[in-house]
């Protein structure tokens, strides 16, 4: 779903902001369920490692802190 975003967003030419959340983590841990919460936040550095490089591929110059 961060890549279809990203997509449609990277169209815009005044430039965007996009927000990624991992929500499922927070719902995992409310029910104490650690293992499910570690997949998920695995889950979202590979979906944010891979929006980095993407936006990197189309900016060379971006940085992000």
């Amino acid at each position: 779903m961060t890549w279809a975003a990203l997509d449609i967003l990277t169209q815009n030419k005044n430039g965007f902001f996009p927000m990624v959340e991992g929500g499922r983590i927070d719902h995992a841990l409310h029910d104490t369920n650690a293992k499910r919460a570690l997949q998920d936040t695995i889950a979202l550095n590979e979906a944010l490692d891979a929006t980095i490089k993407k936006l990197q591929q189309s900016d060379p110059e971006l940085k992000i802190p």
